[in-house]
This record gives structure tokens, sequence and C-alpha cells, in this order.
């Protein structure tokens, strides 16, 4: 099932010809690269709309290879701004909006929640209890944010 793909053209951002995936190599590459083992959803996303995704994404670092830094941008602000807070070992941050509010989950684990660190935090908050809502969430403030008074009926 394609449902970011559904999603994205469903909230009138993207034409399907607009939206390409990883392979399954690259995933796997950036899975041997940390040593880690992605959730399923996010391998999801990745492979269906990782790389370009029509105008979603387009001022947060979410897509290909844009995420693939963030890990270390995290740990090179933390230490700049004095944040004492470090993530599990496991976690893979997957998004960042101008280097002020960091996404990321844990690799390996039952725990499917998507924490995020803002500018200020001292300690993450959960922000979404699985990646695909999180999306599901990102998709739609994406639609608010290019369309006025936009058609919700893709999110049923």
């Amino acid at each position: 099932m394609k449902i970011f793909i559904e999603w994205l053209t469903g909230a009138g951002l993207a034409d399907e010809s607009e939206i390409l995936g990883l392979s399954d190599d690259e995933i796997g590459g950036i899975e041997q690269a940390r040593s880690i083992s992605l959730p399923s959803d996010y391998r999801k996303f990745l492979s269906q709309c990782g790389r370009y995704a029509g105008l979603f994404g387009r001022d947060i670092d979410i897509l290909y290879p844009n995420f693939l830094s963030l890990n270390k941008e995290f740990y090179e602000i933390a230490d700049e701004f004095g944040i004492d807070y470090r993530p599990p070992a496991s976690a893979f941050f997957f998004s960042a909006y101008q280097g002020g509010s960091f996404h990321y989950f844990l690799c390996g684990s039952d725990d499917a929640n998507i924490y995020v660190l803002n500018d200020g935090d001292t300690v993450p908050g959960v922000v979404s209890e699985s990646f695909t809502s999180f999306m599901l969430n990102a998709i739609s403030s994406y639609q608010d944010a290019f369309f006025q008074n936009p058609d919700k009926s893709w999110m049923l």
C-alpha cells in the first residue's frame, strides 16, 4: 500500500510524477552505515517518497540526503547551546527545522513514539505515537500552509 503517496497526492502537494523514493539498496546502505534497523513505517516512507515529495519537505530536512547529517548536527547544536540531554544511542534523527527543532525515533525498539527537541528544551517531548501519524499531521499542516480551506477527504 502506497499510503504516503496517496496522502501527498490527495492533499494536492504532489503529482505522482513529482514523488521519488529510495531503493531498497539505498535504504539498506543507510542502515548498514549506522548499524541500525529502521522501523518498517519509516522504510515505507523512504521507499515511497524519501527523495522527493513535491511541495512537501521543502523547508525541513526530512528528505534524502538532508536527514543523513541530522544526528551529527543535533550533537553540535546541543554542545553549542549547552543542552545536556543526550538521546539513547538508538535514536535516529529523521527531521529538523532550521536547526531549532529535531525529531527522532528509537531504532530496534517497540517504542514507536516520535520525539521532538525544540529550541530551549532540556528534554524531549513525545509529538506523535507513530511515524505514520506524525506524517499524516505533517502532510495536513503543509496542505494548510499552501491552500486556503483545503479538502481533507484524503485523510479519511
